[in-house]
């Protein structure tokens, strides 16, 4: 499995009790769509791990508490606390009306309501609280906040985000 064929499920959490449980936190719009998962895929060493649960329940707010098949202490899940975990995008429920994923825009063409193309998109930023477009024009780079006010729609063919920009981001992220 590769990473750019999965999706940010979340970062494993605290270690829970002696027999080996440990906590996830979801970071998704629905986390009780998984709390039954059977698997998830942990970012150790640059490498994607599977890693198969023998029992999940869940938490507080948007996490649940898992038992790794064959991890049995503390000691044995706690190299995996703060490691992000990965779901395959294929498990990914498609999107509501009027909504996309943020990594199905990246690549796309920025066009803007009105300066027309305003560049392309090279990635997205996660602050915790908020969420920002990476977007190439003209051999620079300027960020975008990710508000419904900005950004409008994505198109997939042609692939197109269209935003309404702030007057004067563009040049902002021009200044050298």
């Amino acid at each position: 499995m590769n990473l750019k064929d999965c999706f940010l499920l979340g970062r494993f959490g605290k270690t829970v009790g002696n027999k080996g449980e440990i906590h996830l936190k979801l970071d998704v719009d629905s986390p009780e769509n998984y709390y039954e998962m059977e698997s998830v895929f942990a970012l150790l060493g640059g490498r994607l791990i599977p890693f198969f649960f023998t029992s999940t329940r869940p938490a507080s707010k948007g996490r649940i508490v898992v038992k790794i098949e064959d991890l049995d202490s503390p000691d044995q899940v706690q190299n995996l606390v703060g490691a992000h975990a990965y779901l395959p995008l294929a498990l990914l429920p498609e999107p509501e009306e009027d909504s996309f994923y943020l990594h199905d825009a990246i690549g796309a063409e920025v066009h803007d309501e009105a300066l027309g193309f305003a560049g392309k998109v090279k990635g997205t930023i996660d602050l915790g609280n908020q969420s920002l477009f990476e977007i190439e024009f003209h051999d620079k780079t300027y960020l975008l906040p990710i508000v419904d006010d900005l950004v409008k729609s994505l198109e997939t063919h042609p692939h197109i985000l269209h935003v309404s920009l702030p007057e004067g981001l563009i040049d902002l992220g021009n200044e050298s």
